[in-house]
């Protein structure tokens, strides 16, 4: 196989669907360079597509599949997704020869033969080659009963949120909810059945978010709500995660904190039953038991010690949310 150059990303909005048995399609503006051509989709607004096969070999980061007598090759870098069909990160080596595969590719290809095109997400098949709908969220509406609804960027689908529907994060431990999803998100939808209709209703089970499309920023304001009332307290939003200080929320809750400016670790809690952290070290003890992890080490900034959200939710199950105002609200 011959290498492949880097594509180049013009410019465009993203859009992106999936089906269960392996159709669909989603685009943005693309330009694939090659040895042998380069082709030039010029001004469109749908310039990806799917396509599935079984995995006949993997040379550097590139993947040669095929469907029938019919063979791509699939460019790959760091920018692309690989995922199982449960929605489990996984990497290129995860990927076998014999596996069945579904990509979201660009449309753009090179006239070699066999062709080559760039992957943006590769999805590893179950036992029974099945997969979830990928889809990228173009709009956001209620139906009557409040429960909610995706509109794919393709308009092939609408996939309905309600009170039975499980959102999860992919690859982080935030705790997220469906105000997680926005326009542009990049989602796994899945369903036990769906609605013959353009778009499709899907009545999701479960949401996997893989990426979080226009930012939901918290507010940039000193405060959050905690326990129902407003507190002066500064959030710091460092690379997706949510990092709160921890004395000044503990201490508000009624928990003991303890600074060590020797070890640069902070307790909270008593000796015997505390939790131990050190700054900039992702691993704690709770009441002597084996090690974990957080979403994130723990920093120091401004001379004050900060922890990411998820201790506040996991270690001391309290409750977040962002508010309509871009609030964070902690209850605990």
């Amino acid at each position: 196989m011959k290498n492949i150059k880097k594509r180049q990303i013009i410019s465009g909005v993203l859009a992106a669907a999936m089906l269960c048995t392996g159709t669909g399609v989603f685009a943005e503006l693309a330009e694939v360079k090659s040895d042998e051509k380069v082709i030039d989709y010029g001004d469109t607004t749908y310039q990806k597509q799917n396509n599935s096969g079984t995995v006949k070999s993997i040379e550097e980061k590139q993947i040669l599949i095929a469907n029938g007598d019919e063979e791509i090759i699939i460019n790959t870098d760091e920018d692309t997704i690989f995922l199982s069909a449960d929605g489990t990160g996984l990497n290129l080596e995860e990927i076998k020869n014999g596996d069945i595969v579904n990509v979201v590719m660009s449309k753009a290809m090179t006239r070699s033969i066999p062709p080559q095109s760039y992957g943006y997400v590769v999805i590893k098949g179950d036992e029974k080659a099945q997969f979830p709908i990928y889809m990228e969220v173009s709009s956001i509406e209620k139906d009557e009963n409040e429960n909610i609804k995706f509109l794919s960027a393709d308009g092939m689908y609408n996939a309905v949120y309600s009170e039975k529907t499980r959102v999860v994060p992919f690859k982080t431990k935030n705790i997220i909810d469906a105000s997680d999803i926005n326009k542009g998100s990049k989602i796994l939808v899945y369903a036990d059945l769906m609605t013959m209709s353009i778009p499709a209703l899907v009545p999701a089970t479960r949401i996997v978010l893989l990426e979080q499309g226009e930012d939901k920023k918290i507010s940039e304001t000193e405060k959050i709500i905690l326990n129902g009332k407003e507190f002066a307290v500064k959030v710091e939003n460092n690379d997706g995660n949510v990092f709160l200080p921890v004395r000044d929320v503990c201490e508000n809750v009624g928990l003991d904190v303890e600074w060590n400016d020797g070890l640069k670790a902070v307790r909270v809690g008593t000796i015997q039953m505390g939790v131990t952290f050190n700054i900039g070290i992702n691993k704690y003890n709770k009441a002597k038991m084996a090690e974990e992890q957080l979403s994130a080490a723990p920093e120091l900034i401004n001379e004050k010690a900060y922890l990411p959200l998820d201790f506040f939710t996991e270690i001391l199950a309290g409750k977040a949310e962002i508010n309509e105002n871009g609030l964070l609200s902690l209850s605990i």
